[in-house]
């Protein structure tokens, strides 16, 4: 099925031929990533008492104190961003995805869903925050990730375009907690209490709780600890906190994992940023290594989180038993326990609210207007300031350096990460992972990572059968980026090529996962230098809109690119087009013709011989059973006139699929931009389609 002019095993074959070819990846040394760098890097908000931020402050306004010992500044930047943001589009927006364009954003924001611990009723309140913030709270070119904790890709968009992706994929967020609020409940933190041995804090109640309720039928006032071991009902409640435990440990392995991976990757991004983790809350264990994990790779890579509180204004309905509150039976808390449940539901939330304050951010909490509270946080990142400086201290022992940052203007106050863990010589204990650290990092990171040069065109193609289309995706990796040795007369190495395709409608990824090894002739591998090495790669989807991330990783130089893009697979039964194929390189047809290539580029030489390829889907048909489509075109300069243009012809169905490759010319089109615009008209149905390719020309 696809067009009938174009094979994709053809078009793969087309690197196969460069190459010794595809196999298995071996495995590789795990990447270490460094823990800290010889020049300390500290973001510092600093709000007046109103909370906005202030202004105009210099070098010699700021004191850095490491471990309580000032430190000369080595570096100072102060950052301050409009209220009206300037337009960051290029002047010609082509197809081509390129993680060599500068795209820094203004600022960027990670909002973390934290489905496993927002329970049904609050799930609702975080999703319709997050939308009020992205729809009202961000500017113009702010980049925005998104994911959640139970797992899966995040999204990852530009604003304003990108909103209604985001929209969606809120859509798919749903609760993967169902708490228990019967009589025989037993929360998180009574659950850690008994754990730790704190019985004589919590077994009193829980005993109390449970035979007012009828849980045990018989009760012995305690006495002692000895009383608590053989009171009745007490084996039972240990036994239930057991397994209340285990399945907070699960939660925490989700979401500490999930904040301490986005806290990995934004290690190399630059500028203030900003994470709001949206959830219930969670009580603290010091015992989850987890909590540990995220400060130091939050305060090594200058992360500040924010809790943000979806129970929004807290008071005894959200706790279950009190009056009012949500238990599904059984009698409310007894009086004298109720000073000690609300004590235990603020303990509930104490994790969350750790997390925020130790990498120096805070907590949005006890408001019903949680959107607004992360515009504030919005706001507060107009203007923040960058002090770098050399720490006196140069041991690499690993242990924690506190930092303080001190403004001589009165009527302020700071907000800056408390400290950063000092480099250490020790390797650290690697985290299980299915992939190497780097491609996980680069996978996760909200932008391109340009260790390797690489650019990319995803196609939605035709039918494939079994209600799926096919999905291509085209890149050209910078050859020159690869660790390549000459060997007698060819060049060999080797890369590693990790793409993920994901639904931003149902969240479905399919990916794929290959090695190439590399014998390169001289005469080849001085062409690819030039053109880029190409990559193709073909997935099985249903129709709908989806991303792409591919990861290129050089396991010799451990460099890792990657580079990301939007694309539609057109539903076949509707009136659309395929992703049109517009290339500068053709495969020669057994039977005398030609098979267009797809390419990852839309820069082409002056007077090149061009094929733009595209199929029809969705056509009517008239009484006879027969389609009647058209298509016309023209490439036209900037300032609209033509420099090609084709009346109207009809379409031909060619195997029975309706398609169309159009044999193009640049001959007397100087450098610069142009476009090529088609117009496709189906007159049973009385529709047309316009389709705009943007390309440019060079000398």
């Amino acid at each position: 099925m696809g067009f009938p002019f174009l094979r994709v095993a053809d078009a793969c074959d087309l690197l196969a031929t460069a190459s010794a070819g595809a196999q298995t990846p071996a495995s590789s040394p795990a990447v270490v990533f460094p823990s800290g760098v010889e020049q300390v890097i500290v973001d510092a908000l600093v709000l007046d008492d109103k909370g906005a931020p202030v202004q105009g402050l210099t070098r010699d306004d700021f004191t850095v104190l490491e471990d309580g010992r000032p430190q000369p500044l080595t570096s100072f930047e102060a950052v301050s961003l409009a209220e009206s943001a300037a337009s960051l589009a290029p002047l010609v927006q082509t197809r081509v995805a390129d993680n060599t364009v500068s795209s820094e954003p203004a600022r960027l924001f990670v909002i973390v869903l934290d489905n496993m611990n927002l329970v049904p009723t609050t799930v609702d309140a975080a999703r319709k925050a997050v939308r009020q913030f992205v729809q009202t709270g961000l500017r113009e070119g702010d980049l925005v990730e998104v994911l959640a904790t139970s797992g899966g890709l995040g999204i990852t968009e530009s604003l304003p375009e990108g909103r209604a992706a985001i929209m969606r994929f809120l859509d798919r967020v749903e609760s993967q907690f169902r708490p228990d609020t019967s009589v025989a409940r037993i929360s998180d933190w009574e659950a850690i209490q008994l754990r730790s041995g704190q019985e004589n804090l919590v077994l009193p109640q829980i005993l109390r709780r449970w035979y007012e309720n009828g849980v045990i039928q018989e009760f012995q006032e305690a006495k002692s600890a000895a009383d608590l071991n053989l009171s009745p009902g007490a084996q039972m409640v240990k036994a239930r906190a057991e397994a209340v435990y285990t399945a907070y440990a699960e939660r925490m392995k989700h979401t500490l994992g999930t904040f301490t991976r986005v806290a990995d990757t934004l290690a190399t991004a630059k500028g203030r940023k900003t994470v709001l983790f949206v959830s219930d809350g969670f009580t603290f264990d010091p015992t989850q290594p987890g909590f540990k994990d995220v400060v130091r790779a939050a305060r090594n890579a200058n992360v500040a989180f924010y809790f943000v509180d979806a129970r929004g204004l807290s008071d005894s309905t959200s706790v279950p038993g009190m009056p009012g509150a949500g238990a599904d039976e059984g009698r409310m808390t007894l009086d004298q326990d109720t000073l000690s449940t609300f004590t235990q539901a603020r303990q509930e939330t104490v994790g969350a609210e750790s997390v925020a304050i130790d990498t120096g951010g805070a907590s949005i909490r006890n408001t019903n207007d949680l959107a607004g509270g992360m515009a504030r946080v919005a706001s507060e990142s107009r203007a923040y300031y960058l002090l770098g400086y050399v720490p006196s201290d140069a041991r690499r022992d690993g242990k924690f350096r506190k930092i303080e940052v001190k403004v001589n203007r009165p009527g302020v106050r700071v907000r800056a990460r408390r400290g950063y863990y000092a480099p250490s010589d020790k390797a650290p204990t690697p985290r299980p992972q299915n992939v190497q650290p780097a491609v996980r990092a680069a996978l996760d990171a909200p932008s391109d990572v340009r260790g390797i040069p690489l650019r990319l065109v995803a196609y939605g193609l035709g039918p494939a059968g079994g209600g799926k289309s096919t999905a291509m995706v085209a890149a050209e990796v910078d050859l020159g980026a690869l660790d390549l040795k000459k060997s007698g007369d060819k060049w060999t190495g080797a890369f590693e090529t990790y793409a993920v395709v994901s639904s931003l409608s149902t969240g479905e990824s399919v990916p794929e996962e290959k090695s190439v090894e590399l014998a390169l002739p001289e005469a080849a591998y001085e062409q690819l230098r030039a053109t880029g090495l190409p990559i193709l790669r073909q997935f099985q989807v249903t129709p709908g809109t989806y991303q792409v991330r591919l990861v290129v990783r050089d396991p010799h130089s451990q460099r890792v690119g990657s580079v990301r893009q939007q694309f539609v697979v057109p539903d076949p039964t509707e009136l659309g087009l395929s992703t049109p194929i517009l290339t500068d390189r053709l495969q020669a047809d057994p039977a005398g013709g030609a098979r267009p290539i797809p390419v990852a580029h839309r820069t082409f030489k002056t007077g090149a011989r061009l094929a733009f390829a595209f199929e029809v889907y969705g056509a009517a048909r008239d009484a006879a059973g027969a389609s009647r489509l058209f298509s016309s075109y023209a490439i036209r300069r900037p300032d609209g006139s033509e420099l090609v243009h084709r009346d109207r012809q009809p379409i031909q169905a060619v195997n029975g699929q309706v398609s169309q490759m159009l044999a193009l010319s640049l001959a007397g089109a100087t450098p610069g931009a142009y476009e090529l615009v088609l117009t496709v008209t189906d007159e049973v149905a009385g529709r047309s389609i316009d389709v705009t390719e943007p390309f440019l020309v060079e000398g």
